[in-house]
């Protein structure tokens, strides 16, 4: 399972996104020492409609920890057809057919890996909003924060369940006919959404 996990890893350029993803962190860090939301800096001060006075620095970095969050939700999207069109393209299954693995291994391991790549992002994410918090000032900001950081798990157990969903689609029907597929549950859960609000 292990040599399994680290196929999956190599093929969607783990070393690559792990450098990527520690130096957004690193950077984000060093922005929020060096311009902290907690001290008063004439330039970026303004008044809210209660008359308080906040910190645009707030503003601005709080949108980071929330964009980072939804990109690798995006990213987790796209690792389950990225994981199987590699192994289709690679030819992996004749592979490990031959080896002497259980046919429930080779699937196993892929739902391992979803799981264990989603709860490093999401604690990474978590991360993230604790550095935006360590530096902030108390304000509108960083109570809406606080209330992203809330869902953050909710967001993260959705993209769990829509990999349940759509890794036996991938590996069964293949990408083609799974991403049409995909597009029409997506479709049909908009129309339903908009004719309920409406």
């Amino acid at each position: 399972m292990g040599g399994l996990l680290y196929k999956d890893f190599v093929s969607i350029k783990g070393k690559r996104l792990v450098l990527v993803l520690l130096l957004l962190t690193v950077a984000f860090l060093v922005l929020r020492i060096v311009f902290p939301g907690n001290m008063d800096h004439s330039a970026f001060m303004a008044l809210d409609d209660d008359g308080q006075e906040i910190n645009m620095l707030d503003a601005i970095f709080a949108f980071v920890p929330m964009f980072l969050t939804v990109s690798v939700i995006g990213l987790i999207n796209g690792f389950v057809r990225k994981l199987v069109d590699n192994d289709n393209k690679n030819k992996i299954h004749t592979y490990i057919s031959s080896l002497p693995l259980e046919k429930n291994v080779y699937i196993a391991s892929k739902y391992v890996f979803i799981a264990i790549t989603s709860y490093v992002f999401m604690s990474l994410c978590m991360i993230w909003v604790i550095i935006y918090n360590a530096f902030a000032g108390k304000n509108i900001f960083s109570d809406f924060l606080a209330a992203f950081n809330e869902c953050i798990i909710p967001l993260f157990c959705l993209e769990l369940f829509l990999a349940v969903i759509e890794l036996p689609m991938f590996i069964l029907m293949g990408t083609k006919k799974a991403k049409l597929i995909k597009i029409a549950i997506t479709m049909l859960f908009g129309f339903v959404a908009v004719a309920y609000l409406l």
